[in-house]
């Protein structure tokens, strides 16, 4: 029952999505189809009777009028067809629009991040986000042409049932295998899409590393072609060999199942050609019936593979309804409650662990070795921070749960600097994305200017933040957009774009640009191309622009070479004047300039103090500390 429900209810989905794309050209579809639909029983009967006439010898004028008949029946369904054409591509397009819109805003619905990093949707997702360009036009074609199939078979069946009910069971019943074995071949096909969906995001992914701008250079320096060809063939292999033997299979009993319903055909034709020598039948009924068991056996086809197919779009557009009727991933208050819209912000960590929900595997849900290998491929090498790989890796390892972050506690005072430092995978950008509420904490609290982060207003907290990522975005835009994006309102704030721009020392790239801030970036569209260390300015710039009351830099230097980041935290107190900030680093001159360090490691804080405190402690920040000036000074080649 779960196999016909659930395509039913995406069908519904996708039918409402392309009736608000346009319900105007659906109705002009639907009419066009029962044309379509009723012309072929027109045709037959005014063959009969044109074959009539001429047996008889007596009607040349009524014989002459059903071929004009039959004549203008062929100039209508010439011209339909192409109205129908024209029509089902416009509806297609402003479908497209439509799917994408209400993907985007069911996207924007879902406040955290789980979709987009947990594996069980990362699949889907990809899957999804090429569907939503050509499914529309699939299911708008092949659910016509079933409408059109399902119209037409009733009326040839109206007319054979009149001549014999049984013959039309007969015929009728003598398809329905085929109709079985195309359905179950095709959700044969969609199983082994779906499963081994991972193994052809591995062959995208290697066709994308050969033909990638990013990568081209290394591909060519190393000589790395032909490796990553043989892994695309490799790949390509392994689909193709397990798509060989689905499609062997289903020809197999395709031709037998199409030898039935050609029998059942021949049957028919058998049959009714017995009866040409009653006085009952004509020979325009003869005709009649011969043509209409031919249409007959022709639709009860058209709708054995048109409802398998239809069913296998409906199934593909199942991720649609997921995402669609999908669940926020974080709790949310009725009613929050807001914060100051001025000020620097205070926050407090309270005995907080955390671990991600999607590395749990309880041992009834675990899943065999192999299905591991295709899932772990490339998953989490995308992911933008460096705690979650180094979690699952060690997940990936040991198959425990432990704890990201484990009952960490500390508290930031308003306009204070607090430097947050550790090895990759301690939990440091973890903290960052529970402040930014991407992920639910699993214990302790989480407080901002003292009121329970759960308990506030979502829109509000975010608009009171502003936020460097390690993998901040490069938007292939103007470069006001790209400054201005971090604050909407000041698009078109000349004052407020050149004051961030100048603390992110970009004012002398600015000057010799060819449009100053108008000029597009990016190499997509043929802007102005940048280096990683002018992007990270601009990334830096964005976080500026915006009035917020607490601002997290993650990695803000990475990029930045030496001078770079002197002068621009040279002013590092000037431009985050009456904001609180937490900066994330590995580079210990920008940590430095920090009011108070906090370490990190394996998910807990061990050390707390300013630079010079922790330092007399000689623990784990300064042996972090000697280690990478010791790589400055060339005594060792260690990176913290």
């Amino acid at each position: 029952m779960k196999h016909i429900k659930e395509p039913l209810q995406t069908g519904r989905l996708l039918g409402k999505m392309v009736w608000k794309s346009g319900p105007w050209l659906l109705i002009s579809i639907i009419f066009f189809i029962l044309i379509e639909a009723i012309t072929p029983l027109l045709q037959l009967y005014a063959s009969k009777q044109m074959i009539d006439g001429i047996v008889e010898q007596d009607a040349f004028t009524h014989t002459e009028i059903w071929a004009v008949v039959y004549a203008c029946s062929l100039v209508m369904i010439g011209a339909v067809k192409s109205l129908e054409k024209w029509v089902k591509a416009l509806l297609a397009e402003k479908s497209m629009m439509t799917v994408n819109c209400l993907l985007i805003d069911a996207f924007e619905r879902i406040p955290g991040m789980r979709f987009f990093e947990d594996p069980k949707y990362r699949d889907r997702l990809e899957t999804l986000r090429d569907r939503s360009t050509w499914l529309p036009t699939q299911f708008i074609n092949i659910s016509s042409n079933l409408l059109t199939a399902v119209v037409s078979l009733a009326g040839v069946v109206l007319v054979i049932a009149y001549l014999s009910p049984v013959l039309a069971v007969i015929l009728i019943l003598s398809t329905a295998p085929f109709a079985f074995v195309h359905n179950h071949y095709n959700e044969m096909e969609w199983e082994y899409n779906k499963e081994y969906a991972p193994v052809r995001r591995k062959a995208a992914y290697t066709r994308h590393i050969l033909l990638s701008r990013r990568s081209a250079k290394e591909v060519r320096l190393f000589g790395l072609g032909d490796f990553f060809i043989n892994l695309y063939q490799s790949n390509f292999k392994n689909l193709y060999s397990v798509l060989k033997k689905i499609q062997i299979r289903s020809s197999r009993w395709s031709v037998l199942t199409g030898f039935l319903s050609g029998a059942g055909t021949g049957l028919g034709y058998f049959w009714i050609l017995s009866q040409s020598g009653s006085n009952h039948f004509s020979v325009g009924d003869i005709s009649l019936y011969l043509g209409a068991v031919f249409q007959l056996s022709t639709a009860l086809r058209d709708i054995a593979k048109e409802g398998a197919d239809t069913l296998d779009i409906w199934r593909m557009g199942r991720d649609f309804f997921l995402f669609m009727n999908a669940k926020i991933d974080i709790s949310l208050p009725s009613k929050g409650k807001r914060i100051a819209s001025k000020g620097a912000m205070a926050v407090e960590f309270k005995d907080v662990s955390f671990r991600y929900p999607f590395q749990e595997m309880p041992a009834g849900d675990q899943v065999n070795d192999t299905e591991l290998e295709d899932e772990d491929f490339d998953l989490y090498d995308d992911l933008e921070d460096e705690d979650l790989r180094e979690h699952h890796h060690s997940e990936s390892d040991s198959r425990c749960t432990e704890y990201v972050l484990n009952r960490v506690s500390f508290s930031i005072s308003p306009g204070e600097k607090v430097a947050i430092v550790g090895a990759n995978g301690s939990g440091k950008t973890t903290l960052m994305k529970l402040l930014c509420r991407f992920y639910e904490y699993d214990e302790g609290e989480i407080k901002v200017n003292g009121i329970n982060i759960r308990d506030v207003d979502l829109h509000g907290l975010r608009s009171r933040m502003s936020v460097v990522f390690q993998e901040f975005g490069k938007y292939e835009l103007s470069l006001r957009n790209n400054i201005g994006l971090g604050d909407a309102e000041a698009l078109n704030d000349e004052e407020k774009l050149h004051r961030a721009a100048q603390a992110a020392q970009l004012e002398h790239i600015i000057s010799d640009l060819p449009e100053g801030m108008d000029t597009m970036i990016g190499p997509e569209w043929g802007g102005t191309d940048f280096s990683g260390g002018q992007w990270q300015r601009i990334a830096l710039a964005r976080s500026f622009v915006k009035d917020a009351g607490l601002v997290i830099l993650d990695e803000p230097a990475a990029s930045l070479d030496i001078r770079a980041e002197y002068e621009i935290f040279r002013q590092f107190h000037s431009f985050t004047e009456g904001k609180t900030v937490i900066m994330i680093s590995h580079r210990f001159s920008t940590v430095k300039m920090a009011d108070r360090i906090l370490v990190l490691k394996n998910g807990k804080i061990i050390e707390e103090g300013s630079h010079e405190e922790l330092m007399k402690q000689d623990g784990e920040y300064t042996k972090m500390f000697r280690l990478q000036a010791q790589s400055f000074q060339g005594k060792d080649e260690v990176h913290c």
